[in-house]
């Protein structure tokens, strides 16, 4: 997944965090992994993320997510 941020965050590829996926159904709590990392524009980046071990709820919760964009 493609996330936008202004926040300064001190991330580095391979590092696994925690994070909130805003679901159709609600908030959701995952465990992502940066795969890369990209300077957008002023004060303003790109991460890519994958998902750590998702369930098959998560997976659900992130294909509607994503049908709805």
């Amino acid at each position: 997944m493609r996330v936008q941020t202004k926040i300064k965050h001190d991330l580095q590829v391979g590092q696994t965090f925690g994070m909130v996926l805003q679901s159709l159904d609600g908030p959701v709590n995952v465990a992502a992994t940066v795969a890369w990392i990209r300077k957008v524009g002023w004060g303003k980046h790109q991460l890519g993320v994958m998902f750590v071990n998702p369930d098959p709820a998560l997976r659900r919760a992130i294909c509607e997510l994503a049908r709805s964009v």
